[in-house]
């Protein structure tokens, strides 16, 4: 039943998951923790790494944050590095791949793994349930491993150029390493390209 307020066309609450997620009867959501999103880098003064956002998919249209440690090597334009596919925390409802907190995880491990890093940008509930965000993550390992064929989906020079196709790894924190765990299994029943 609609509250006198929601006939009014006034904004209600219906669902209060805080500190998460509020849920409003106009559609609109809240997330009160969410850290702030920030942008890509051309090179962190700090560590010397470079990142990007790029888009793997427009259908479903989905987006992960690149990360590119400082080449070290005299033909960097032949350099490998291990590659890490990294899955995002937030209880599947909430935080991103460009916010700060993980912006500034990923460069770290960048910096000092001497990595190449994807990391993916998975839809939220409530608009989007599970296994939504299990499909968008095994779409984003597809798509950095399609870079290991001849005819790369979207391919990236980051990846094509400087990834170990020896040496990739996935992971996450919190929601995330629930993401790679489900990313993992899959992986081990169906085939991703370039085997």
């Amino acid at each position: 039943m609609a509250s006198s307020a929601d006939n009014n066309g006034d904004k209600v609450i219906v669902h209060n998951l805080l500190p998460h997620i509020v849920v409003y009867s106009d559609g609109t959501i809240d997330r009160p923790r969410n850290f702030p999103i920030v942008p890509p880098q051309e090179e962190d003064p700090e560590t010397g790494v470079s990142s990007k956002d790029i888009v793997f998919s427009n259908d479903p249209y989905l987006t992960a944050r690149l990360f590119l440690p400082k080449l070290t090597q005299t033909n960097d334009q032949n350099q490998k590095l291990t590659i890490l596919v990294y899955f995002h925390g937030g209880g599947f409802t909430f935080e991103s791949a460009y916010s700060n907190i993980h912006h500034a995880y990923c460069n770290l491990i960048a910096s000092q793994a001497n990595a190449v890093i994807a990391t993916i940008e998975h839809r939220k509930a409530p608009e989007y349930y599970l296994p939504t965000a299990y499909n968008d993550c095994w779409a984003g390992l597809c798509w950095v491993a399609s870079h290991a064929t001849k005819n790369p989906i979207n391919s990236d020079p980051w990846i094509a150029n400087h990834g170990d196709f020896n040496r990739i790894f996935i992971g996450g924190d919190s929601s995330g390493g629930n993401l790679a765990h489900n990313v993992a299994m899959r992986a081990g029943v169906e085939a991703l390209p370039g085997g």
